[in-house]
């Protein structure tokens, strides 16, 4: 017998039987057998839910794991048989997710939790798909559906974590790191995504002693040895620093960022000609910030005594910044400009360029007078530097986009509040901001959608004035 073919079982060919006798008594004028008719489509349905059931763990087997779009139809054919499988649903929703294509995800796992709305996997991932999108909140709501339900895994707290964690909002994240570890004390991840929250929080012992954790579980965690690489750079440790450094390049010579950020260790020790190796070093590996890496590398040079080399490195920091229009090459341009502008006028870069000896307090005063007074083209120029100087730091975006703003440039500034809400995700006069700008650009529906969100984010935060402001601009929208 060929075990591949499929045998119906004799229930089933008598339950059929009785059903085609039943109709053929029914074209006889014979009374017809309800219950007949009633197995047949019980029999035939379990037949489909059966054949969908394989469907589905023939497109799960690891045969079919390089081919997405031999698993795709599938899982197609499986609902197409049981339009009523929510694992089928989960399944290709999770297909969806591995691709990228998330707002289908959704749709799949939407429908998985309609016809099983305990599902929790289906929340978890539905969560991952939300996050992606960058609508952490609606990825909260569905880690913690996942998690009331009885999801207790340590992967969909420390996702909710993540989530509070790029909503700024450290102290809930924290509270679901401690859960996930509870779950999962071996986990290296755990400790190292909490050590990122740490340190974002300016907690740098703790984000220290999490790296510590995670590496001594990890001992080749690379990612964890160049993030306490930083952190000991802040806290003075530049020898553990560096040695901290050289063992991810150890553990992959060829990755970049570990020669750009020892090359800038070396600068602060003043040992510059291994600071250009570094950087050269990172430069010839292809690290995505060039502009920077010339212009560290040209202010390197500078210290010692390389005019025409600082020169050179910085026209090409310039040139690489001006080819594309991201903000961190921006950024990069106004560093290199102004470094080149002291190489052209003095023949070295002033010590005042550094940026640990900046004072940017007092230039960001400095910046806001500007605005005060109306000189809104200075103030744009004050803060750009201020960003480059401090890229994590919303009010810089946010000034600027004031300014940008009183000049009649709505999509230069609705792009600075854009930054501020990434930073800063709780901030509610940036929704607001962003608003008033696509108002002014005649983006009605996206208009809307940033009051409502100014709106939400007031309300939560008792501020019932700033609140009054969103509702008026509502109003006269609608």
């Amino acid at each position: 017998m060929n075990s591949s073919r499929f045998y119906p079982s004799v229930t089933l060919f008598l339950v059929v039987a009785l059903a085609l006798s039943t109709a053929a008594c029914s074209q006889q004028n014979f009374p017809v057998s309800a219950l007949g008719m009633r197995l047949l489509e019980q029999a035939m349905g379990g037949d489909r839910q059966a054949q969908a059931t394989r469907l589905i763990e023939q497109a799960i087997s690891d045969k079919n794991q390089d081919d997405p779009q031999a698993v795709m139809d599938l899982l197609d054919e499986a609902i197409r048989l049981d339009p009523k499988s929510d694992r089928a649903y989960y399944d290709r929703g999770t297909l969806f997710l591995n691709q990228d294509e998330y707002k289908r995800a959704i749709d799949d796992f939407n429908q998985a939790l309609k016809l099983n709305p305990k599902r929790t996997d289906a929340y978890v991932n539905r969560g991952n798909a939300w996050s992606d999108l960058g609508d952490f909140l609606k990825a909260i709501d569905d880690y913690q559906s996942a998690i009331r339900f009885g999801h207790l895994d340590s992967s969909a707290f420390m996702n909710l974590a993540l989530a509070y964690q790029s909503m700024k909002d450290y102290p809930q994240a924290l509270v679901a790191y401690q859960q996930a570890i509870k779950l999962a004390p071996l986990s290296p991840s755990v400790y190292y995504n909490r050590a990122i929250a740490f340190t974002e929080m300016k907690r740098l012992p703790e984000a220290l002693a999490d790296y510590d954790r995670a590496i001594h579980l990890a001992p080749d965690y690379l990612a964890a040895y160049i993030n306490r690489a930083l952190v000991k750079g802040r806290l003075q440790d530049l020898s553990g620093a560096i040695a901290d450094l050289d063992r991810a390049i150890e553990l992959n010579p060829t990755f970049p960022k570990p020669y750009f950020n020892r090359g800038d260790i070396y600068a602060r020790l003043h040992d510059y000609k291994a600071a250009i190796s570094d950087y050269s070093e990172a430069i010839r590996l292809g690290h995505y910030n060039q502009a920077g890496l010339y212009s560290a590398r040209g202010l390197a040079r500078s210290r010692v005594g390389d005019t025409a080399g600082a020169i050179d490195d910085s026209r090409k920091a310039i040139e690489l910044a001006q080819q594309k229009q991201d903000e961190l090459n921006q950024n990069m341009y106004v560093l290199a400009k102004r470094q080149l502008d002291q190489l052209l006028s003095t023949g070295k870069i002033g010590a005042d360029f550094d940026k640990g000896t900046v004072d940017t307090s007092k230039l960001y005063i400095k910046a806001t007078h500007k605005i005060d007074q109306g000189n809104y083209q200075g103030a744009i120029k004050d803060f750009t530097y201020l960003v480059a100087l401090q890229p994590d730091y919303y009010g810089h975006y946010n000034n600027r986009g004031i300014a940008y703003s009183r000049l009649g440039q709505h999509e230069k500034a609705a792009d600075d509040f854009s930054k501020v809400i990434e930073l800063n995700p709780n901030n509610g006069e940036g929704y607001f901001n962003r608003a008033i700008e696509y108002v002014a650009l005649k983006d009605r529906p996206k208009a809307i959608q940033n009051l409502q969100a100014a709106d939400k984010l007031f309300r939560h935060k008792g501020d019932t004035a700033s609140n009054q402001r969103v509702l008026a601009e509502l109003k006269a929208l609608r």
